[in-house]
């Protein structure tokens, strides 16, 4: 039995998945949903994503095959594209349905020039040419509505080939990391620990193995279209490692920082800054050091994470490990899947109240510079460990 749609034959599907890790995480349930209500088993459904996106689909049963090249989809070019796929369809049957959760005109003249004969995608400028279904997509909403989710976003676009009622459940969220990646993520901890030890000077004992508790602290740029707006100041991350480090009614706890892989200047900014923090054990992992599986299997351990709206959050969030979220722009009923395991810190300062858009803001970061480690670390007890 095949499924079909608009007369052709459903038997072997491409799917784009967004770029990234909050994004793909959210889009989980779209691709369980393709799986459960559309394909039956002859079906075989692809996935394209970046190689360093793999440990988010680990153990995930919504696929039969991942195509990972080593390429930066910003850069990428279309002949690139096609000279890759075209190699990759000679492993097997054409597609026949190619659904992108990505607006990247580069990926849809590439599928259209592969011959795919169904492209499914969300309507855009100079983008609709490429698609033969296309969902079109109101950006932001009016004064007192509320937003559209962005999990029930990919899910539309999956909804265009079936009448039957798609919802998304908890359970589709769940990460799992790996022991291997642990292994690999406490070197690293132990390894940073030793070299921040140098860097304030600290009289104690090299660590030779991960045995105090610790909370990681993710400083994140937040690279993404509107991601300049989502930071928060350096000096907050580490004055807030250091009043929870001085902090009496909590557990004796180490503080992890780590980093996009972008984020080299960051690294370097923090570390005159390390010595403010405590005399004990502080990790501050380099950019690029750490995969997003050891990352995972980081979070997984910890107490707790303090990050702002980025991978972490989501991350943390799917992982079931507590997070507590520095937000600003962003809109909270928007991007939100799991409050249960995350507290988002945030303050109403009028034009963030619905969620903001805008690529720079005139306002100086306000909705984030308003918050400050104090509050956090107030949320950091209240929400953690149960405390007023």
């Amino acid at each position: 039995m095949t499924i079909k749609f608009n007369g052709t034959e459903i038997r072997k599907v491409l799917v784009k998945l967004p770029n990234y890790v909050g994004d793909l995480i959210m889009c989980l349930p779209s691709l369980f949903a393709l799986r459960k209500h559309l394909l039956v088993d002859d079906c075989v459904i692809e996935l394209l994503t970046e190689r360093r996106m793999i440990s988010l689909l680990h153990k995930q049963a919504c696929y039969d095959r991942l195509i990972d090249p080593e390429w930066d989809p910003h850069k990428v070019t279309s002949e690139e594209i096609v000279e890759y796929l075209t190699k990759e369809q000679m492993k097997g049957e054409k597609y026949d349905l190619v659904i992108s959760f990505t607006r990247q005109q580069r990926f849809l003249r590439a599928f259209m020039q592969l011959g795919i004969p169904i492209r499914i995608g969300y309507s855009a400028f100079m983008a609709d040419r490429y698609l033969t279904a296309k969902l079109i997509h109101i950006k932001g909403h009016k004064q007192g509505s509320e937003p559209q989710k962005q999990v029930e976003y990919y899910l539309d676009l999956v909804r265009l080939l079936t009448s039957k009622k798609l919802e998304h459940e908890s359970k589709q969220y769940m990460l799992t990391s790996n022991d291997k990646d642990w292994i690999e993520a406490k070197r690293n901890i132990v390894a940073s620990m030793r070299l921040s030890a140098i860097s304030v000077h600290t009289e104690k004992p090299q660590p030779e193995e991960v045995t105090s508790k610790f909370f990681v602290v993710a400083v994140s740029t937040a690279d993404s279209k509107h991601g300049r707006n989502k930071r928060w100041p350096l000096w907050n991350f580490v004055k807030t490692a250091k009043l929870l480090c001085a902090e009496k009614v909590l557990p004796q706890m180490s503080p992890v920082f780590v980093f996009d892989p972008k984020d080299t200047k960051l690294f370097e900014e923090i570390q005159p800054l390390l010595k403010y923090v405590n005399k004990g054990e502080i990790a501050v992992i380099e950019p690029g050091h750490i995969s997003l599986g050891q990352l995972m299997a980081m979070i997984e351990k910890s107490e707790f994470v303090v990050c702002n709206d980025s991978g972490p959050r989501h991350i943390s969030a799917a992982i079931k490990t507590k997070v507590i979220s520095i937000m600003g722009p962003t809109s909270l009923n928007r991007t939100n899947f799991s409050f249960e395991y995350e507290y988002p810190v945030w303050v109403n300062v009028g034009c963030n109240l619905i969620g903001c858009t805008v690529n720079r803001c005139a306002e100086n970061n306000t909705c984030m510079t308003s918050v400050t480690p104090k509050m956090v670390c107030q949320a950091v007890k209240q929400f953690v460990y149960g405390l007023n």
